[in-house]
């Protein structure tokens, strides 16, 4: 398969993992998760979205680490070695909260 700037990769299958699994296909039913998805699909490619729903949905998450103003995760796709993926933001003021 040739790539879009002309090299030629082959797709690999994705390794199986034993993580976590979403509990639904449908994502972004809540309106807080409606709230986070919302700019996140407007900055992120669709098409990465769509692969990470799918790891999601099949197990493929190994780990999910919240911590102030990020999310640490640790996703198996087809590599050897599961991908590390942080996602930051800026954390509330006291003022907002209230």
């Amino acid at each position: 398969m040739s790539g879009y700037w002309g090299w030629d990769y082959k797709r690999t299958r994705r390794r199986p993992a034993n993580g976590i699994k979403a509990q639904s296909r449908k994502f972004g039913q809540t309106w807080w998760a409606g709230w986070w998805l919302g700019p996140l699909e407007r900055l992120v490619d669709s098409e990465r979205l769509s692969r990470g729903r799918s790891y999601a949905c099949s197990g493929q998450v190994l780990n999910i680490d919240a911590g102030p103003g990020r999310v640490d995760s640790r996703v198996q796709g087809s590599r050897a070695r599961p991908c590390e993926v942080r996602i930051e933001i800026k954390p509330l003021s006291e003022w907002a909260w209230r």
